[in-house]
């Protein structure tokens, strides 16, 4: 059985905000995600951001605002935890600000599991910046510091 049928099953379904949110995405080609700078695969690093908030209903609706991953905490407790911040560090759980850009990381696949050593070095060429719309190709470059 989906979890989504089991909430709906125990009534819990309408009072319950979900969240699914991958960790990057697919390595499907996609014509509108086309670039010509190398090693970066847009692809790969435009993850999926799914939220049902609570007592809402109807048709699925797509909204193509700029977010992050980081975005998520700050989706789960808006309009639950006023000026809720981070335990840890004590910054708010706020929506990052995406003005000026957002860092992107394009290295080849790296895994603890398989290797002895628990960090990684990247190479300057694997660092872009994105901002904006994410389907204009001006809108995504290589990042320098």
């Amino acid at each position: 059985m989906l979890l989504i049928d089991r909430l709906k099953e125990l009534d819990v379904y309408d009072n319950t905000r979900i969240i699914i949110v991958s960790d990057h995405g697919a390595g499907i080609s996609v014509p509108e995600l086309a670039n010509d700078l190398p090693k970066l695969r847009k692809h790969s690093a435009i993850a999926s951001l799914l939220v049902k908030d609570f007592y809402k209903w109807g048709w699925v609706q797509t909204n193509m605002e700029f977010m992050t991953n980081a975005d998520t905490p700050a989706l789960a407790v808006e309009g639950i935890i006023p000026d809720a911040k981070n335990p840890f560090t004590g910054i708010p759980l706020a929506p990052a600000d995406k003005t000026e850009f957002v860092k992107v990381l394009m290295s080849e696949p790296q895994s603890t599991r398989i290797r002895k050593q628990s960090t990684f070095s990247d190479e300057k060429d694997e660092w872009f910046t994105v901002k904006g719309d994410i389907f204009v190709n001006e809108n995504w470059k290589p990042y320098s510091e």
